[in-house]
Parts: C-alpha cells; sequence; structure tokens
C-alpha cells in the first residue's frame, strides 16, 4: 500500500510499528509491541514469536484460551504471519490486552529499589494468589512467575495484577505430577531446576506447588527488597554456583550470599536496610516467605496450605502502636485476636479510630464508651511502668551510605541506588512531618469523643438531679408519719446521700467539660500551626539517571568529567537531603512536641475522670431506684395501717410481706449506699486533687501475670473475647 510504512506490521485485523518506542518487552522467543485493532482503534499487545516452536506456543494459546480470570491476562486472538527473509520461518503472533506495565517496571524507579510499598505488596499477593488459584482448579502450571510476568492494570486509581505468559506452562493430569523439564528464568528457578541445570541432567523431577511457590518467594522477596533471595557470586547466571547455594541453604534461610572469602552467608530474615516495612510487618512476610522456600518434606507448603496462608495474611489487621507513655505510630500487623507484642500487663487499650476505638481494659478501668468502627486501629500500651511521661517519638531516619567504600567510580547500578538512597530519605522526612499531623489527628478524634461522651453524662447528671428532689420531697412527707427521730432519719438517710453524691458528681462533670474546652482551644492552636514540606528532588535524580543510560558520552575525558559531575550531584542531594531531616526534626520537636505531649495526657487523663464519672453516676441512679422501691413499700404499709386493706387476715399477709420486702429493699439500698460511698470517695479524691492529673497511673504499675481483655465493639460488629 502507498503511503504504508515498511516497518508496519499486520496480522488479522491487528497492526503494530516496529519502532522501538512501541516496544514493551522483549525475551527469549520474541518480542512484546503496542498494536492498535484497525476496526475499534483499541490499543492491544502483541506478541511476536521469533523461533516457530509449534508445539510450546500451540499450548500457550491453547491455555490462554480457556482462561476466563480477571487475575489472568486476557487472550484476544491468534495468527501466523511470514516474515521478511522468505527463507525465515512464519512468525506466530498472539494478541491479548494491553497494561499499562509489569511489576518489574515498578520495581525499576527509583523509588522502589528498595522494594514496593507494602500497600501495593498486599495487593499483588492478593491477586497472585486469586490468580494462580485459578491455575490450580484447572491443573495448570504456569513454571514462570517472575515480576515481568505480572502484568498491572490500572483500574480507577488500583492496580489490578493479572499473570501473563504461558509458554512454559503445562497441563497436568493432576496436581502432583511429577515434571522433569527446565523451565523458568535464572534467579526464579526452583532448587531441583536449578540442580538439573548444572548437572545437565533432567532427573530429578518436582511437582507444581514446588515450582511456582518457589518463584513465588523469590518474586515476593525481590518485591520487599528490590534484590533477589540467593545470588552467587557471578550472579544468577552462574548455575554451578547457584547450585551449591542450594544444596549447602538451611532450611530456614530466605536470604544468602557469597563472602570475599568463597563463604556462603544466611539470614532468616531480609537483609539491613534492604526491606523499609514496619517491623511487625517484615516479621510476619519474612515467615511467609521462609514457609514458600521451606524444602522439608513435613513441612513443605502445598498450594491449599499456601492459600490459606494467603488468607491469613491478607486479613491482618493493621494496627499502630500508641504506647501509653511513648507516642509512637510505627504501624504494626496483627491478626484478629490482636496477638501484639506488647507484654499482657503492660497493655491498656485498643483504639479503632478516627470515628471512635474499641477498648481492651484492665483495672483501673477505661471509658468503654470510646467506640467506633474502622480499619485503622490504635493500640496502646504502658511501655515503662516506672513513670509517666509522654515523649512523642518519631520515625527513625534508616538510610545507608550514598557510595559504597571503593575506589573504583560507580557504576550505573550504584548511581541509581545513590539516587533511591535520596528519595528514601525524602519520604522518611515526609513521614516525619505526617506523624505529627497522625498525633493531632488522634488526639481530636479522642478530645471528640470524650466531648460527646461528656455532654450525655451532663445530660444524665441533670435528669438525675430532678429525680434526686422527687425523691427527697417523697422521703420528707414519708418521714413526717413516723414516730421517732431514728425512724425519721432512716426514711431520709437514702435520699440525702443521693442530693450529695449528685453535688459532687455535677462539679465533677463541670470540671471536665471545662478542660475539654480548654483542650479543645490547646488543639486548635498546635492545628493551626504548619511546617512547610521542601520540594521533592525525584525529577532531577531521575533526569540524571536516565542521561547517564540513555547518552553515554564517547570521549573518554568528557565521560570522566560527566561521572565524576553526576556524583557529586548525587552525593550533594543524599546530603541536601538528610539536612533537611535534620532541621525538620528540630522544628517539629522545637514546636509541637511539648504542646502535644501535654495535651496527650491530659486527654487520656479526662478519659480515666470521666470513666469514673460515670461510674458514679451509675451507682447514684441505682441507689435512686433502691430507695424509690423502698418508700413505695412504706407507703404500702402505711396504707394497711391506716386500714385501707379488704379484711384483717389480708391486712396481716400484705404486712408481713411488705415487711420483709422492705427489709430486703433496706439492704440493698445499704449496700449501694456503701458502694456509691467508695465510687464517692475516689471522685472527691481527684477532684482535691486536680493538679496532680497523672497520679492515678501508679496503680498500673503492678505486675499483673495473666489477664482475658474483652473488646467492646459496636453494635454492626461482633463482641470478641481476646486472650493476649
Amino acid at each position: 500500500m502507498d503511503g504504508i510504512s515498511e516497518d508496519m506490521e499486520y496480522a488479522n485485523k491487528f497492526f503494530w510499528h516496529q519502532r522501538s518506542i512501541d516496544l514493551i518487552g522483549n525475551g527469549a522467543f520474541g518480542k512484546v509491541h503496542k498494536g492498535r485493532n484497525q476496526e475499534t482503534g483499541e490499543f492491544v499487545a502483541i506478541k511476536t514469536c521469533d523461533k516457530l516452536n509449534t508445539q510450546q506456543h500451540a499450548r500457550e494459546i491453547e491455555i490462554l484460551q480457556q482462561m476466563d480470570s480477571p487475575y489472568v491476562v486476557k487472550f484476544i486472538a491468534s495468527d501466523t504471519i511470514d516474515q521478511k527473509d522468505m527463507n525465515e520461518p512464519q512468525q506466530m503472533v498472539l494478541i491479548m490486552e494491553l497494561a499499562d506495565g509489569s511489576v518489574r517496571d515498578e520495581l525499576k524507579k527509583l523509588e522502589n529499589m528498595f522494594g514496593l510499598p507494602y500497600q501495593i505488596l498486599l495487593e499483588l499477593i492478593d491477586h497472585l494468589e486469586k490468580g494462580l488459584s485459578y491455575l490450580n482448579s484447572r491443573k495448570i502450571a504456569h513454571r514462570d512467575v517472575k515480576p515481568e510476568n505480572l502484568l498491572i492494570f490500572n483500574n480507577s486509581g488500583r492496580m489490578i495484577f493479572k499473570l501473563c505468559d504461558f509458554g512454559g506452562s503445562r497441563f497436568l493430569t493432576d496436581n502432583f505430577q511429577p515434571l522433569h523439564s527446565i523451565c523458568g528464568t535464572l534467579g526464579y528457578l526452583n532448587e531441583y531446576s536449578t540442580a538439573n541445570l548444572a548437572r545437565k541432567t533432567t532427573a530429578l523431577s518436582y511437582t507444581k506447588d514446588e515450582c511456582d511457590l518457589w518463584s513465588v518467594g523469590c518474586t515476593l522477596f525481590e518485591c520487599a527488597t528490590g534484590i533477589l533471595p540467593f545470588v552467587p557470586a557471578k550472579g544468577p547466571a552462574d548455575t554451578l554456583g547457584m547450585y551449591n547455594m542450594m544444596i549447602s541453604r538451611p532450611s530456614d534461610a530466605i536470604f544468602g550470599r557469597v563472602s570475599e572469602t568463597g563463604q556462603f552467608l544466611w539470614q532468616k530474615d531480609f537483609p539491613n536496610g534492604r526491606c523499609l516495612y514496619p517491623t511487625t510487618f517484615r516479621r510476619i512476610l519474612s515467615e511467609f516467605i521462609r514457609h514458600l522456600f521451606d524444602r522439608r518434606e513435613a513441612t513443605r507448603l502445598t498450594f491449599n496450605k499456601f492459600d490459606e496462608m494467603c488468607k491469613e495474611l491478607l486479613n491482618l489487621k493493621r494496627m499502630r502502636v500508641f504506647k501509653m507513655n511513648i507516642i509512637c505510630l510505627e504501624e504494626s500487623y496483627f491478626d484478629v485476636y490482636v496477638k501484639a507484642d506488647i507484654p499482657a500487663h503492660d497493655l491498656i487499650c485498643l483504639l479503632t479510630l478516627p470515628t471512635g476505638s474499641a477498648i481492651v481494659y484492665k483495672s483501673p478501668p477505661f471509658p468503654m464508651s470510646l467506640i467506633g468502627c474502622s480499619s485503622d486501629i490504635i493500640v496502646m500500651g504502658l511501655q515503662n511502668n516506672e513513670s509517666y511521661t509522654l515523649p512523642i517519638k518519631l520515625p527513625e531516619l534508616v538510610v545507608q551510605s550514598p557510595f559504597p567504600q571503593c575506589n573504583h567510580e560507580p557504576t550505573l547500578h550504584e548511581m541509581k541506588l545513590a539516587a533511591a538512597n535520596t528519595l528514601n530519605v525524602e519520604r522518611q522526612t515526609y513521614k516525619l512531618q505526617d506523624a505529627v499531623l497522625d498525633v493531632i489527628r488522634i488526639l481530636r478524634a479522642v478530645y471528640a469523643k470524650l466531648l460527646r461522651e461528656a455532654q450525655i453524662l451532663s445530660h444524665d447528671c441533670d435528669f438525675a438531679s430532678r429525680l434526686a428532689k422527687q425523691l427527697h420531697l417523697l422521703s420528707k412527707a414519708i418521714a413526717l408519719s413516723k414516730e421517732t427521730i431514728e425512724e425519721r432519719r432512716a426514711v431520709e438517710n437514702n435520699a440525702h446521700s443521693v442530693v450529695r453524691e449528685l453535688n459532687f458528681i455535677g462539679e465533677a462533670v463541670k470540671w471536665i467539660c471545662s478542660m475539654l474546652q480548654q483542650i479543645d482551644v490547646r488543639i486548635a492552636v498546635v492545628e493551626s500551626k504548619h511546617i512547610a514540606k521542601e520540594p521533592s528532588l525525584k525529577v532531577e535524580l531521575e533526569a540524571v539517571v536516565k542521561l547517564r543510560t540513555c547518552s553515554p558520552c564517547n570521549h573518554a575525558s568528557e565521560n570522566v568529567l560527566l561521572m565524576e559531575t553526576d556524583r557529586k550531584y548525587l552525593l550533594n542531594s543524599y546530603e541536601k537531603a538528610v539536612r533537611n531531616y535534620d532541621e525538620k526534626l528540630k522544628q517539629l520537636r522545637d514546636i509541637f512536641m511539648e504542646p502535644l505531649q501535654m495535651i496527650a495526657r491530659d486527654i487520656f487523663d479526662l478519659s480515666h475522670k470521666l470513666f469514673k464519672t460515670k461510674k458514679q453516676l451509675e451507682e447514684t441512679l441505682q441507689l435512686i431506684t433502691i430507695t424509690e422501691q423502698t418508700n413505695e413499700c412504706r407507703l404500702e404499709i402505711a396504707q394497711i395501717a391506716n386500714g385501707n386493706s379488704n379484711s384483717a387476715e389480708s391486712k396481716l399477709m400484705n404486712r408481713n410481706e411488705l415487711s420483709s420486702l422492705l427489709k430486703e429493699f433496706e439492704l440493698h439500698a445499704r449496700q449501694q449506699k456503701i458502694n456509691a460511698a467508695n465510687s464517692l470517695a475516689l471522685t472527691k479524691e481527684w477532684l482535691l486533687d486536680m493538679e496532680n492529673p497523672s497520679q492515678y497511673f501508679v496503680d498500673l504499675t503492678e505486675d499483673i501475670p495473666q489477664w482475658k481483655y474483652f473488646i467492646e465493639i459496636p453494635q454492626c460488629l461482633r463482641r470478641w473475647e481476646v486472650a493476649i
């Protein structure tokens, strides 16, 4: 056709251009280009296979045609085309839906050189498990799970991960069918394939689960750290070195390298400085990967067990450790039973924000009314039993040296790491500022809930006062009918106690409301303060790395000059980022720390006092109820004594029953009065000692061996019993 570029290719109703800008991927069996549908204009991915392995490609097409899962790439069509050189065999063409990228593309970004954000990793685990579960249900082994074969589709701001590249996949008669052929990618091969490759044999067999789950472990490790878990001295292509590593690997090791002396170095956890996830999630994830690498027959994973472990991992509750005397907002992960690292006798309460909180409590109890429903959970604990202070612990700076201590000029990879480290310091600086905003948000949320509780308590107190006045008048009227002073006092005694207690409770409520008003003003003052965030150097750093990648200089002298200039720029950028971190840290401490610490201490002190006052009001209301019932009995007895009964026999019977009931009520009233008096004594104590609001925490220094905590959840949720 006229006007058609020679580089344009056609297959069926699809076309694509051979230019490099449209090249998406390049592998051992061919290339993947971005193409178009001539009829609809839709963009598609077109895979051209240079080596016509009829059986392999036919199997891939057969598998793809049967796939119907949101977590497996969608197959559209296939075709064969002639090559320009007529002596070359035909090319197989596979047309599939076009992705927005792959996990490998994400890992190549500077900000992800130390691993993907853990929120993205959890999404990846979820979708990968669902995709593999779909294959497992159809008895298909993928045999080449790796970041390149996990495509990313952006759907309304959310990433969808899909499995692709089924060139090495196999249909199985059952999921335990032995496999022998070497299939996969170096660095992701299971131990048996590695041994076969090194020994140039296919003697050792492996199952689908052993193959795919090992690759999943390698993939997740790389996504968490940016590096492969096991690499011999000469790199993944050193098959003999990899084989020697595999036969020497301890069963619980998830990371291995070779020292300069040739020794194998093994770790049960992620390498230091390479996994930047929260501590508890990092520990849980390393245990998860350790199971994927377990080769012991008794404990080796099957896919069903892997499926269960994925669901357990994804069902973990994200919490932030908010310790009672150190505000530390490191995100932590616990299972539904809240298996926290905080010792049982140190655990105080559990808050769910932003709408409220769930409370785990012990003596002295905390307000059960701080209740709500949210995924952002705060665990609070008393870390240091010797004193009650509330310093705010900000995130610590975790960095690596920008360049290794060596004499050679930095390689492109080393320069990328240096740039990534600068971005890492930037992120930690932003996290530092966000941590203070989180503390303010938490204090505002708890304050708002306390204010609502105080308003309800004030309303209930007014209602109780009106009841007490009516009760007092009735008791006086009944007392007038009594013959002796002792009898009159007995009638009026409980009513006097109720009025007296309500006066104290009213004073306590007024003081709590007054303190809450002051706290509101203090929080507003802190909220009005602002520290500006410095602009990111990401664009400049990416430009330097891209310039080094795309425009190498041909002259040695100019090349040295450019390399030295880039090195200085990266080093200066790193030092600037560290200085900025230190400056922000000092500003935050000078401006926010002391006010926030005092506000936090007063808020949690008020929560305790609010609970005490509420408990006292409840006991006083019980005393009012019992006193009212007692007075009703006295009125009945008085009516019988005045001859209002129908017969002498019924009069005697009613009088005896009512007298017995009256004694019972009076007994309950005396006990309730004692309870109310005890609570009142506590209320008086803190009303008289408002200058020392944190004194009550002394009671928490006892070493309590074993406790069961109950989490009070709103009606929309169920009640848990939590055994720590």
